[in-house]
């Protein structure tokens, strides 16, 4: 992630800690596309990408392993419809409207 979103990166952790969701930044300097294609490989259900449009919006951009591009959701409403879906066993289309691609995707958390 571009070192500018580490505070915010880090803020949506805690957010996403507190609602008793796993949550890692990786702060690692590798290129986006193949940070992806490096947690489809581990197979990490859910990845977030944060950027300037992102902070701007308090949001994090998803990506899911199944489903694909997810879409720009605020962090708090991403963290209630992930509880949901951990507690329904679905995934995450299923809680929730797929939303708005983001065309800005800096830096991954």
């Amino acid at each position: 992630m571009a070192d500018e979103f580490n505070d915010y990166c880090y803020e949506l952790k805690k957010i996403f800690d507190n609602a008793g969701i796993r949550c890692e930044v990786d702060p690692g300097r590798e290129r986006l596309g193949k940070m992806v294609r490096t947690a489809e490989k581990e197979k990490i259900p859910l990845l977030g990408v944060v950027g300037g449009d992102e902070q701007a919006k308090n949001g994090v951009t998803i990506r899911s392993r199944k489903l694909g591009d997810l879409g720009l959701f605020g962090a708090e409403e991403l963290a209630e419809l992930v509880k949901r879906a951990i507690g329904d066993a679905v995934e995450m289309e299923a809680v929730g409207e797929k939303k708005e691609k983001n065309p800005d995707q800096n830096a991954e958390i």
